[in-house]
């Protein structure tokens, strides 16, 4: 009886100083985690941006390159959201303020501007339909588009994107 309580004992000893793989949540780096992940799909997929979607045309992708007009005029793309977040990579050349905006059938559909990515892999957000966003460097910018995960019902289905950048 006695070698089975000293076996269980070692068993627990073992079990509770096992130093395994843990996982990122455990160790407490969930966001660093995360942020490399992000870091390594920008690095991924978005080089600088090649063409912009055919105007009219609706992407069904869920990561666009888009290209932004440099005289001032807006760029509306119509985008069919799946499931996955919605990606839009852009190249800024000129600082200014960034305005866009997300049109749905109903105005209250559940989608918004998740975040926005700088170049300098600094990030800001969550935000709504709407977002005015003082853009202070040049360089690849990333908009990600998706549900606010604390609402019910997340949008699938089509939807307008306009994106301007004006100077201040």
């Amino acid at each position: 009886m006695k070698q089975i309580l000293v076996l269980i004992a070692c068993f627990a000893v073992v079990s509770c100083n096992n130093n395994g793989s843990k996982s990122p949540a455990s160790e407490g780096h969930a966001a660093s985690v995360t942020q490399e992940r992000i870091e390594k799909h920008t690095a991924d997929t978005a080089s600088v941006p090649d063409k912009s979607p055919r105007s009219g045309a609706v992407q069904t992708d869920s990561v666009l390159n888009l290209e932004l007009p440099q005289n001032n005029d807006g760029l509306t793309v119509r985008i069919l959201k799946k499931s996955a977040p919605v990606i839009c990579n852009f190249l800024v050349r000129n600082k200014g303020v960034l305005s866009a905006r997300i049109i749905t059938p109903d105005d209250k559909d559940n989608i918004r501007f998740n975040q926005i990515f700088m170049p300098d892999k600094s990030s800001d957000g969550p935000f709504g339909k709407e977002l005015n966003y003082d853009i202070k460097k040049t360089g690849l910018y990333k908009l990600i588009i998706g549900e606010d995960l604390m609402a019910e019902n997340p949008y699938k289905g089509e939807f307008s994107l306009e994106l301007r950048i004006s100077q201040k």
